[in-house]
């Protein structure tokens, strides 16, 4: 099926009352992994010891904690600022990154994806989350656990913003291992301190920039920054729609907006499009990449990821990142055209970005730009 999709570019709104809940695009899936190469896999060991806790010593941390009996200390990473493997082969990470980082819809489907939850709308997010406080800064916090007839995998998250940093604690695993820390992690959570003056220092390097998948009622540039709109333009969008996406309301943010289903599986497909280079493709690449877990790349490791395409005549880009068939696969693909860059954006399981990787490109290629008033 063809559709044309007119874009104007409405400024994306806001709620006073998610200040604090909706932040600009850098996290990814929550941020709690160490960093990881594509197709990597996790492998849990099991304990079961009570859990009492007891005091740590984390001076080389930015951080000082009590560390619930049972609780086994694993090494820091170049992402994780602490990390450690709880009973039953439980996953638990601290993580931080530079001022307001991820959009509360865009990270919360991110996780529900990784439990193989589908996607949810903004007010149903919203329901799903809890105030929290954190070191006297308050944050949000929920759980999330797969559905009947999914592997079994569960994870109970914290995050807040505290002097333009932003700390994420999740706790990963199967159900059972998630439900019976539910005390320890909140004991955990509560007696953390984040020392004085904590930054991210040199890290800090790349500049804000909004999600591509932004969806409606999303402060793009998040609280704190600039807001960053869509490119407002006359040109408008034809495009051939694969038999197994369906399409969307696009809201404030995307010009188009598709769910993708296959042998219950599902995942999200977006357009959007910002003014010149969007920010960069190393820029952008590398927040994709933390999105879902993975080490940054420089340039030299960019030309082996990214393959030159063309659509309609225009310069474009495609790549293909992965975290394991059981993990978070995403499909992009770049294309600049009249003075703006088009982003198209699959996020979906990795085994069905992988599967749906050709009808993406081909649904890449069907994509035609028409100036206002030409014929189409």
């Amino acid at each position: 099926m063809i559709r044309n999709s007119q874009t104007s570019a409405p400024g994306p709104g806001t709620r006073s009352a998610q200040r604090w809940l909706l932040w600009g695009s850098l996290c990814i899936s929550l941020i709690g992994c160490a960093p990881e190469e594509i197709k990597q896999y996790r492998v849990a060991k099991a304990a079961d010891p009570p859990a009492v806790a007891m005091p740590a010593a984390a001076t080389d941390e930015p951080l000082t904690y009590s560390v619930p009996a049972g609780w086994e200390k694993q090494p820091n990473s170049e992402m994780r600022s602490a990390s450690f493997r709880t009973p039953d082969g439980g996953d638990m990470s601290v993580v931080k990154l530079p001022g307001t980082a991820g959009d509360l819809t865009g990270n919360v489907n991110r996780w529900r994806g990784q439990v193989g939850l589908p996607p949810a709308d903004a007010d149903t997010i919203q329901k799903s989350v809890s105030a929290t406080t954190l070191d006297g800064a308050q944050g949000i916090a929920l759980e999330l656990y797969s559905p009947v007839g999914q592997p079994d995998k569960a994870m109970r998250v914290a995050l807040v913003e505290k002097e333009g940093v932003t700390w994420f604690f999740k706790l990963a695993g199967t159900a059972k291992a998630v439900k019976a820390q539910a005390e320890a992690f909140k004991t955990f959570t509560a007696s953390v301190k984040i020392k004085k003056g904590e930054s991210f220092g040199t890290q800090a390097a790349l500049p804000p920039m909004p999600p591509a998948d932004s969806g409606a009622g999303s402060n793009m540039g998040g609280a704190g920054m600039p807001p960053i709109e869509p490119q407002k333009t006359d040109t408008r969008l034809t495009y051939k729609v694969p038999a197994t996406w369906t399409e969307k309301e696009p809201g404030s943010i995307r010009i188009a907006s598709f769910a993708v289903s296959q042998d219950n599986l599902v995942g999200d497909v977006s357009i959007v499009n910002l003014a010149g280079d969007g920010g960069g493709l190393l820029s952008n690449t590398n927040r994709w990449r933390q999105q879902l877990e993975m080490a940054p790349t420089d340039q030299e490791g960019l030309k082996n990821s990214v393959k030159d395409i063309t659509v309609d005549g225009n310069k474009g880009y495609f790549l293909a990142l992965y975290t394991g068939m059981q993990g978070q696969g995403m499909l992009v693909a770049l294309i600049e055209q009249g003075g703006q860059t088009w982003f198209v954006k699959m996020t979906a399981p990795s085994e069905l970005a992988q599967r749906q990787e050709q009808t993406f490109q081909t649904f890449v290629k069907s994509l035609q730009f028409h100036n206002k008033g030409a014929q189409t």
